[in-house]
């Protein structure tokens, strides 16, 4: 048995006042609460006692969403934080499905295209992004465990969310014509790769996730979707940018075209500054 059993609000405390640093992130396992008499209850009667507990030690504790209202001290970039540079960090943050890797790209868009900063640190929570894999949980909840298709309706519902929110902001932007084209797409609207027989499990939904897939895709489904002019099709209808829907039927190769899409998209960013 652990030899600090019982876990108590007012032991919790003493170990945090006791660690150095301004701001500490409370988290603790539901594991630690599932021997306890009462379970689900003890886990709840802990985190009513934890502020008081908390108090007493002269700590003062605010929840994620307070904190959310508050300036920032400082900008952090989101590539700053790991999520997207190693196997090791997809592991620490809970990136590791294309579901998962898809929004947070359209997140990182969204940072230009939502100025209300504090609506668009409410999309970061990593609730949304572990509830995109048949495997999720977060602070205080067990493992819980889902089908492919309630992942997928997790990562449908938080794309709609977003783009909703992108469109609310759109007219408050220096370029809303830039914005429309740069904004994440639901995913009946994204762009869905073929081979001529087969979906290959890539879709694009928005201009910089296709300029990043078109590196990826074979060089055949390229041929496919460019021969039929899918490509120009879809930027001009969906996207709404006829300059990029010209300029890519040009294109020979994958990476041509993935090339040219990340210019267009630079020059976009652009105007909305």
């Amino acid at each position: 048995m652990w030899d600090r059993y019982p876990l108590t609000p007012e032991k919790y405390a003493g170990w945090i006042a006791e660690t150095p640093g301004d701001c500490i992130h409370v988290r603790v396992d539901a594991g630690i609460f599932s021997g306890a008499a009462g379970g689900a209850r003890a886990l709840g009667q802990f985190f009513y006692d934890l502020p008081e507990a908390l108090r007493s030690r002269e700590i003062t504790a605010i929840l994620p969403s307070s904190a959310a209202r508050n300036q920032p001290r400082a900008e952090i970039r989101l590539e700053d934080l790991g999520l997207v540079s190693s196997h090791r960090a997809y592991a620490l943050t809970g990136i590791r499905t294309i579901l998962q890797q898809s929004a947070f790209w359209c997140l990182e868009d969204a940072r230009y295209l939502i100025p209300d900063q504090e609506s668009w640190r409410r999309f970061q929570s990593t609730d949304h992004f572990s509830r995109m894999d048949t495997v999720s949980g977060s602070c205080g909840r067990v493992a819980i465990r889902s089908t492919n298709q309630e992942a997928y309706d997790y990562f449908s519902a938080y794309l709609i969310a977003l783009a909703r929110c992108e469109a609310s902001c759109r007219d408050d932007l220096w370029s809303p014509a830039a914005a429309r084209v740069l904004r994440c797409l639901p995913p009946e609207k994204a762009f869905h790769f073929h081979s001529g027989h087969r979906f290959i499990g890539y879709s694009a939904h928005s201009l910089k996730e296709f300029s990043r897939l078109l590196e990826f895709i074979p060089e055949e489904v390229f041929s496919f979707h460019q021969g039929q002019g899918d490509f120009s099709r879809w930027i001009d209808e969906v996207l709404g940018d006829s300059t990029l829907a010209e300029r890519i039927t040009h294109c020979a190769t994958p990476h041509e075209a993935a090339e040219l899409a990340r210019e267009r998209g630079r020059e976009l960013c652009h105007d909305l500054k």
